[in-house]
C-alpha cells in the first residue's frame, strides 16, 4: 500500500469513528461563519472519508470458471450460453490458459485452464474439481481500495501495484466465505484489450490467442441440440 492511502485509515480511527453519516449534515450546518471555508472543508472531509469508509468503489468485472478442458467447456459457453469472444492469452510461467466472453445480456465468463501439471489450477482442479475459481472486481483506484478493506480488518495477498495497465490484490477464500476474490484496477477498457491482444508479442513471456486458435488447438466441436 502507498503512503498516500495511510491518512485515510488514520482518519477513520481518530476522527470519524465519533460520527455517524446522517450526523454529516448537521455538523455542516453548524459550522461557525467565523470558521469560514475552512472549518467546513474539514468537517466536509470527515463526513467525507467516513462515507468512503463504509464502501468500496467496485464493479463486478467478470466471473471465472476452473475447467479441465477448454475443448468440453468451449461448447457450452459459446453455442450454449452465446458468449462472445473477447480475448485469450497463456501465462507459461503460471501454467495457465485462459480466455474470456462477454454474455448477451452484460456481464463476462472466463475460463482458465491448466497447460502445466504440476501449476496452482492443476491443484485446485485436483482438490476441488471445476466451478467456480474466483470473482473479478474492478476498482478505479487499487490503493485506495486496500486502505479501505485493510481498515475493514480485511487482509490482502498477492499485492502486486507495479503494472499501470494491470494492478491487483487477492482476498484469500477463507477471508472471503470460500471465494478467491481478485481486485483489479486498469486503465483499458474491454476493446483496448482485445486490440492489444492482436498486437504482435513476439519474445513475451505470454502469449495470445484467437478464438480459432482455441478451437484449432482443442478441437473445437459445435454443440450437438438434441432434436434440432
Amino acid at each position: 500500500m502507498s503512503t498516500s492511502a495511510k491518512p485515510l485509515v488514520v482518519l477513520r480511527n481518530r476522527r470519524t469513528r465519533r460520527y455517524g453519516a446522517h450526523r454529516c449534515s448537521e455538523l455542516l450546518s453548524r459550522t461557525p461563519d467565523s470558521l469560514g471555508a475552512n472549518g467546513a472543508n474539514a468537517r466536509l472531509l470527515v463526513c467525507g472519508m467516513r462515507t468512503l469508509a463504509r464502501m468500496l468503489d467496485a464493479t463486478l468485472d467478470h466471473v471465472a470458471i476452473a475447467v479441465r478442458s477448454f475443448a468440453a467447456a468451449l461448447p457450452f459457453v459459446v453455442d450454449a450460453l452465446g458468449g462472445s469472444f473477447l480475448f485469450a492469452g497463456e501465462q507459461p510461467a503460471q501454467g495457465f490458459r485462459w480466455a474470456q466472453f462477454q454474455l448477451a445480456g452484460g456481464g463476462k465468463l472466463e475460463l482458465v485452464t491448466p497447460i502445466d501439471a504440476e501449476s496452482f489450477l492443476a491443484r485446485f482442479l485436483e482438490d476441488r474439481g471445476e466451478g467456480v475459481h474466483h470473482v473479478t472486481l474492478k476498482v478505479p483506484d487499487l490503493t485506495t481500495a486496500i486502505a479501505h478493506l485493510q481498515s475493514q480488518g480485511v487482509p490482502l495477498t498477492g499485492v502486486s501495484l507495479e503494472n499501470p495497465g494491470w494492478k491487483e490484490a487477492f482476498i484469500h477464500p477463507r477471508e472471503a466465505h470460500g471465494t478467491l476474490v481478485q481486485l483489479a484496477q486498469s486503465p483499458w477498457s474491454d476493446e483496448d484489450t482485445a486490440r492489444h491482444h492482436l498486437a504482435d508479442h513476439a519474445g513475451a513471456d505470454h502469449r495470445h490467442l484467437t478464438l480459432e486458435d482455441l478451437k484449432a488447438e482443442t478441437g473445437y466441436i459445435r454443440r450437438e441440440v438434441p432434436g434440432a
